[in-house]
Parts: C-alpha cells; sequence; structure tokens
C-alpha cells in the first residue's frame, strides 16, 4: 500500500506536538510542587533514629504543651536512680549519705534521667541514655551497660559494653546533662530482654570503691503497627507524646532534649520540662540544665 508524503509529514507533526504538550504538562504538573515533595520527604526522614538536622524554629509554634508519660500497666516497680556522695567524694556540693533521702531529687546529685519506674523501655536496638552530673571535680565518668542477670545479691553479672566519657571535655566542671547513645560497634539490644546499665562518677582512679554510682534498668520492645504507621506521620514533637503515652520512655526523653538543645526555644524548653516535671519522673530540679551529646 502506498502512503502519502504529506500524510507521513502529518503524522509527524502530530506525534512531535503531543510529545511537547506531554512533556510541557509534565513540567507544569511537577515544578510548582517540586518544593514541597522534596520538605515533605524531608520531615519524614528526621526522626530520632538518625542524624537529625530539623528545622525546628519554624516549627516551634506548633509544639504541645505538655507531654504526658503514661508507663505501661506492670513497668511500675518504684527505683530510686540517684546517687548521693559521701564525705570526701569529688562532689562539689557534697551530701552525706545520712542526708540522702532528703535530696535524692536535689541538684546535687548525679542522676540517670529517668522515670522512678522500672523498667523503662525503648524501642530501640541502640538507643540513647541520659544522666544529670553535678558540680564535681572529677575527671571522667563510665558507663557501662548489663544483661540483666542477677546472682542471689540482686547484682547485674553479665557486663555487656562499657564506655569512659571524659567530663572535661562535656561540662568542664559545671553541671548538666550528658546524653549517650550506643554506637554502631555496641552489642544491639535484644527484644524483651531487660538490661541493666549504669553510670559511675570517677573520683579516684586509683580507687574505684570511691565511685558515686547509680543504676537504672532498659527494656528493648516492639513497636506496635499502629504506633509505626502514626509516628511515620508524626513530627517530633508529636512523635515525643506518642513514645511517652504508650510507656516508651528512652525516644520520648532522646526526642525532646534534642528538640530543647537544637531550638532553645520556649516551646521546646516547655515540653522538656513538663516531662522531667511528670508525677512518675519527678525530675523538674534538674531540667534547666544545659544537655550536650558525648558522642
Amino acid at each position: 500500500m502506498r502512503v502519502s508524503k504529506s500524510l507521513i509529514s502529518l503524522v509527524g507533526i502530530t506525534i512531535a506536538t503531543l510529545s511537547m504538550t506531554s512533556m510541557a504538562g509534565s513540567a507544569l504538573s511537577f515544578e510548582p510542587s517540586g518544593d514541597r515533595q522534596v520538605a515533605n520527604a524531608a520531615a519524614k526522614i528526621n526522626n530520632v533514629q538518625g542524624n537529625l538536622e530539623p528545622n525546628l524554629k519554624s516549627s516551634a509554634k506548633s509544639l504541645p504543651l505538655t507531654v504526658t508519660f503514661a508507663p505501661r500497666p506492670g513497668k511500675d516497680k518504684p527505683v530510686n536512680t540517684s546517687g548521693a556522695g559521701t564525705r570526701g567524694s569529688c562532689l562539689t556540693s557534697e551530701v552525706t549519705s545520712s542526708d540522702f533521702s532528703e535530696s535524692a531529687d536535689s541538684a546535687d546529685n548525679l542522676t540517670l534521667i529517668l522515670p522512678a519506674v522500672t523498667p523503662a523501655l525503648t524501642a530501640q536496638a541502640r538507643p540513647t541514655f541520659m544522666f544529670y552530673v553535678p558540680k564535681t571535680k572529677a575527671q571522667q565518668v563510665e558507663f557501662r551497660l548489663f544483661a540483666n542477670v542477677e546472682n542471689e545479691l540482686g547484682e547485674p553479672q553479665t557486663g555487656v559494653y562499657r564506655q569512659t566519657i571524659d567530663l572535661n571535655n562535656q561540662l568542664n566542671g559545671e553541671a548538666g546533662i550528658i546524653s549517650y547513645s550506643l554506637p554502631a560497634e555496641s552489642p544491639m539490644l535484644q527484644l524483651d530482654q531487660s538490661y541493666a546499665w549504669s553510670v559511675a562518677l570517677i573520683c579516684n582512679q586509683n580507687k574505684r570503691s570511691r565511685d558515686i554510682v547509680v543504676q537504672g534498668a532498659i527494656e528493648r520492645v516492639e513497636l506496635s503497627a499502629s504506633l509505626a504507621s502514626q509516628l511515620a506521620q508524626a513530627t517530633l514533637a508529636q512523635q515525643a507524646q506518642l513514645y511517652a503515652q504508650d510507656g516508651i520512655w528512652y525516644e520520648a526523653a532522646a526526642i525532646l532534649a534534642q528538640l530543647n538543645r537544637n531550638d532553645h526555644g520556649a516551646g521546646a524548653e516547655q515540653l522538656w520540662q513538663s516531662l522531667l516535671g511528670a508525677q512518675q519522673v519527678e525530675l523538674e530540679a534538674i531540667a534547666s540544665n544545659p544537655i550536650v551529646v558525648s558522642n
């Protein structure tokens, strides 16, 4: 069959026109929304599991006023997470052991940032731990993690990981809260297993018996599908509230500490103070101290 050159030309022009129209339509449909797509994707990526640099100040107006921590049923065994010094210790403001019961919640003690229930929960394999260090002459603290296997004295026996932290580089003798995340080379916490962790203020390298030691507990749990779905759509502040409402302490605290540390706005500070001042926590006396990241 013979096809005229004019018909071929007409078809070619039509195809070319349609292609250009399609390309133009694509450009028109993507150009105005590209920035929003990038912003939305970046916002979803920003979460507590990574190195986060969200635009916190721009979202400060949308922060809730408080965060409510609700321990899960059965995770409510009272525990003391503060350690007072003894006479001759390396604390600048010395507290004797006889004064301990009256001052356990004061700014004079080495204190873990934990609720007064145990074990506190995490959903992370390598979570972030926080503790308050008062003014001290000590130059180092030692972080230790134990598998929570107890002997007849109730003491954890199996050491899992330890790390020494230089206080001179972190606080330079001043009081503050240290945030320490388990590094990639550390063992992962196993699901539904309890661990103990401790922080020792090293007062004398040659006499470790003089260390001031505090200890807490942690258990890794699996997120429910419903909570995971909500977290994927939430802002950082909303994530903290979701974790706290589900009794998952470590992530709620880590997120709010990050917001407070990076933003320093009234909203972020109020959230942090509301968590530490909660009835099950009662650490409002140290909430206003600076937060430093050790690793």
